[in-house]
């Protein structure tokens, strides 16, 4: 069986999610002026959105590279350009 065009076809057909992180990663949340370390503790597949929860924050998958980041360095730099604008 050829495993890529399996992927493929789950692709066009909507069935298959690109993640930009799991269960038990570190993020980086931009908070005002603050950067704020979480570990993710689910990730909830819903009808409109993939919500994305901490201990105590919850954000869609589309706030990755806008308000929460894989490292610090990321977000570090994502917060002087809002700084900038």
């Amino acid at each position: 069986a050829d495993k890529l065009g399996e992927y493929e076809r789950a692709e066009e057909q909507g069935l298959f999610v690109r993640l930009p992180c799991k269960v038990g990663d570190l993020v980086f949340i931009i908070d005002g002026e603050n950067i704020c370390r979480r570990k993710v503790k689910s990730i909830k597949i819903l009808s409109t959105a993939i919500e994305i929860s901490t201990s105590d924050i919850i954000f869609h998958k589309e706030s990755f590279g806008e308000t929460v980041f894989l490292t610090r360095e990321e977000a570090e730099k994502k917060l002087e350009e809002m700084r900038n604008e």
